[in-house]
């Protein structure tokens, strides 16, 4: 699947490609209005991933 940076019209949101690794969850960084996402394979795989990340960071966060 191919991710390119995209900036949402007048939302300042950015989604950026993580190529440090293809089995990371998606990284959301919201002190600026981005989201690291790796090239997923398939649509599935990011629904698959976007939801366990969803899920796992609903409790808590970490600071990187």
């Amino acid at each position: 699947m191919k991710i390119s940076t995209h900036t949402l019209q007048n939302k300042g949101f950015k989604i950026k490609k993580d190529t440090a690794n293809i089995k990371r969850l998606p990284v959301a960084h919201t002190c600026f209005n981005q989201i690291d996402l790796a090239p997923y394979t398939s649509k599935e795989e990011l629904k698959d991933k976007l939801i366990l990340a969803i899920y796992e960071g609903k409790e808590n966060f970490g600071l990187a």
